[in-house]
């Protein structure tokens, strides 16, 4: 069973750092369940919490991302689906090593719960990246998912 949104939403919510601190923008590609119902109680509880509806004509998973890239404010981004969870600690335990290090990419590790049928983003055996050195990451994995990953914006 997949999770829900609203699981995935505590998640990020419930996370050690500061909540208020963190820019959550939903990007709804056309969905066909309840997501948008549930997001906006989101929009309305939290002032920190967004929601864009995909343009007609426009969609898919990496337009979504590259948009959302787009309407950020935040410094720092990560990717989240709707079927992952974040463990507590993920995003405060990846800002730290990120702004501590210098860092413009901080690739982590994720694990997959077989019997809960979900994702967990957490720190582990992570991949960090150092402004100059790209080329590690790049050359270190056959494949780059978008999640389990912290980014540096740079404007």
């Amino acid at each position: 069973m997949p999770i829900l949104i609203g699981e995935t939403f505590e998640s990020i919510r419930n996370q050690t750092f500061n909540f208020d601190d963190i820019e959550v923008i939903f990007v709804d590609d056309k969905s066909s369940d309840n997501s948008v119902e549930v997001i906006q109680k989101f929009v309305d509880e939290y002032d920190n919490v967004k929601l864009y509806i995909t343009p007609e004509g426009e969609g898919g998973v990496s337009f979504s991302r590259n948009w959302s890239m787009e309407l950020a404010s935040a410094d720092y981004i990560t990717f989240v689906d709707s079927d992952d969870k974040l463990t507590p600690k993920f995003i405060e335990s990846v800002y730290k090593e990120m702004t501590e290090n210098d860092m413009d990419i901080v690739k982590t590790s994720f694990f997959l719960g077989f019997e809960e049928q979900i994702s967990y983003s957490q720190n582990l055996g992570r991949v960090v990246v150092p402004t100059d050195d790209i080329t590690t990451l790049m050359t270190s994995y056959n494949y780059l998912e978008a999640w389990a990953t912290l980014y540096w914006i740079i404007y």
